[in-house]
């Protein structure tokens, strides 16, 4: 399929080597082509750009077809490095010397043949076939390129990896699981811990400097895995502190006759039921056995965890960016609620330090068939306390009736405003080929009732869920009668990936409560999320409407990430009727190119207040050792100055040194 309108352009990520071999060359506009990548039974989701020289040979992009196969080649400036299938396959490109280096040695680089456009390199497929062991057989007149392989490739190895997991899903009883090879990886009754220990000294305009420091340990105790985080000041010697104990086999077999696969004890977020809420968090204990998530959770999910001081998490639905947090005093990051939808679903966690590490942590929710198998039990119970004499548990039981029904019971004691409710739950859900239905019965142990009705479906990448609850007298975090009583509530969800020259994404949500009276409260959202020239942007519009209740809003992000250089952007609004008025500008930028230092600057625009916000910080590490220096600035705030030391202290367990 040729695009006319995908701007070519763009600024050129390094020098041309076929400017330097014969001058400035532009590639044609007509001469752009978006193909679909197919490996074997695998077609890759995001189609890959190239164009045709003069010659009538096509030029792919190195970098986006490493991406699209799952090679292990990144492209930074004009140069590439990596690996091709694993580490026994290096690669390495320098169009600066004009060679490359693989597995059966090095080559000179025709330049001729290659180009830098548009952040990526782009190379003869001939030329590509050579050096990543491939054959590439491009098809212009239907605008594929298909790839053959004599080994396995990661993308099509994920692949079978994911149809294992449907067949399993799809066979009842124990015989689904595989036989496959155990690694034994057995708790310790202590280990020497993993230790991060930063010490502070702050300064703020208006007031003397101040130190404080946290720790954060991890290691295993008790056969169990521990985590522990504290914060000291010049106060309080022991302020902030959280801790757990943890132990995980997914054979099961944890508390004899529990047959538990997690146990889990300490400070704990449960998270909160369909149409009841209230996410009980406090000190306690959680059992479970075999639920990789609370499947009375409904179509959403929240993701928490440890994020130590100087760390940057993103959280991306695919390639789309919906969220990005920094760390916080207490040494978690958290995004709550976030939507599924029917189908699989893949979220990627990217974390970024402050000596320029990232690694990645990929979750997959797969809607489209039950979590329990057909004649399976599962459970998960957990109960916390958190403010004095708020007691709060959790408990939910599944049973896989059918390979295509499960039948799910739960109860469950949340803080709703100053008060306690109990509740009690039941969900019968069936699943066929492309869609699924689901009935819920709540019942409020005070007397108020709640029967919900949900349907969902999919067709190609498109995804459709509606739902509709009435009401009798109930109330539940969930349905806080802010507004008035709610008598019944409509929820419908639709989510598109439209045909067009760039990867795009747009969801729909809408919701309607109708109080008891008269009244109604309306609620609508898009949010469309996109790539292009290497950014993710997302954009979500959200209106609410209702007594007392007038509230039209949005917020853009944008994320990029490239040749050590990483770059976050956030733009709030709200909308009065056509008009836009911006409330809130943030950026944030973070570079790890001038080693041992890292940099990170941020800068703020409250326009309401006319102010600025800066932000600065330095860090280097050698080793063990970490020194940052930091400074913030605002109008209202005044000045913040401060430096600290960072010593993280470990062992490799094999060795123990």
């Amino acid at each position: 399929m040729r695009v006319n309108d995908l701007v070519l352009a763009g600024l050129l990520a390094c020098p041309s080597p076929a400017q330097v071999a014969s001058g400035t060359l532009e590639p044609a506009e007509d001469r752009l082509l978006l193909f679909i990548v197919r490996a074997g039974p695998v077609q890759v989701r995001e189609p890959l750009p190239s164009y045709a020289d003069g010659a009538g040979a096509y030029r792919l992009p190195l970098g986006g077809l490493s991406r699209a196969l799952g090679l292990g080649i990144r492209v930074e400036g004009g140069r590439a490095l990596g690996h091709v299938r694993n580490a026994s396959e290096p690669f390495e490109l320098d169009l600066g010397t004009g060679t490359v280096r693989t597995a059966g040695g090095s080559l000179t680089v025709d330049r001729a043949r290659t180009e830098c456009l548009d952040q990526d390199i782009y190379v003869d497929a001939a030329l590509l076939e050579a050096w990543l062991d491939l054959r590439l057989e491009v098809d212009s007149g239907r605008a594929v390129v298909d790839v053959l392989s004599r080994k396995e490739l990661p993308v099509q190895f994920q692949w079978s990896l994911d149809q294992k997991e449907l067949s399993l899903g799809r066979r009842a009883g124990p015989q689904a699981e595989e036989s496959l090879p155990r690694a034994e990886a057995p708790y310790a009754l202590w280990d020497p811990p993993f230790i991060n220990q930063t010490l502070d000294w702050t300064r703020v305009s208006g007031r003397k400097g101040e130190f404080a420091g946290s720790t954060f340990l991890a290691g295993d105790l008790l056969r169990m895995t521990s985590t522990f985080f504290f914060t000291s000041d010049e106060k309080d010697l022991l302020g902030t502190f959280r801790g757990s104990l943890a132990r995980r086999d997914p054979g099961g077999g944890l508390l004899g006759p529990l047959d538990a696969t997690v146990v889990e004890l300490g400070d704990l977020f449960v998270p909160p039921l369909a149409l009841i809420g209230g996410a009980p968090s406090g000190r306690g204990f959680h059992v479970g056995n075999g639920l990789d998530r609370w499947q009375g959770q409904g179509e959403r999910t929240t993701f928490r965890g440890d994020l130590l001081p100087g760390w940057t998490v993103e959280l991306y639905r695919d390639s789309a960016l919906l969220g990005f947090q920094r760390s916080r005093a207490d040494g978690t990051y958290a995004f709550p609620d976030v939507p599924l939808r029917f189908g699989l679903n893949r979220f990627r966690l990217v974390f970024y330090g402050p000596e320029g590490q990232q690694r990645e942590e990929t979750r997959r929710f797969d809607l489209r068939q039950p979590l329990t198998p057909e004649g399976a039990f599962r459970y998960n119970a957990a109960a916390v306390r958190s403010d004095p004499g708020r007691f709060q548990y959790q408990g939910e039981f599944a049973y896989g009736l059918h390979r295509q029904l499960d039948l799910t019971a739960a109860v469950a004691q949340v803080a709703a405003g100053p008060v306690l409710q109990r509740f009690g739950l039941v969900t019968l859900q069936g699943y066929l080929s492309g869609l699924t239905a689901a009935g819920t019965v709540v019942r409020d142990l005070a007397g108020g009732t709640a029967l919900s009705g949900t349907f969902a479906t999919g067709w190609g990448p498109h995804v459709l869920t509606l739902q509709h609850t009435w009401l009798d007298g109930f109330t539940s975090p969930e349905f806080s009668p802010v507004r008035g009583a709610i008598r019944s509530r409509t929820r419908g969800q639709l989510n598109l990936v439209p045909a067009a020259p760039l990867p795009l994404q747009i969801g729909l949500e809408g919701s309607q409560d109708r109080l008891d009276a008269g009244g109604r409260v309306d609620r609508f959202a898009v949010l469309a999320m996109a790539q292009a020239h290497g950014f993710s942007v997302s954009n979500q519009v959200a209106w609410d409407r209702g007594p007392g209740l007038d509230d039209h809003h949005g917020a853009f992000r944008l994320g990029r990430s490239w040749s050590g250089y990483a770059l976050r952007g956030e733009a709030a609004y709200g909308l009065d009727g056509w008009r836009t008025r911006v409330r809130t500008l943030a950026l944030q930028a973070d570079t790890g190119r001038f080693r041992p230092w890292t940099v990170q600057a941020g800068w703020q625009r409250l326009l309401a207040d006319g102010e600025n916000r800066f932000s600065l910080q330095v860090n280097r590490f050698e080793g063990r050792m970490g020194l940052n220096a930091r400074a913030e600035y605002g109008r209202s705030t005044g000045y913040s100055v401060g430096i600290g030391l960072q010593v993280s202290l470990g062992w490799e367990p094999r060795t123990r040194r």
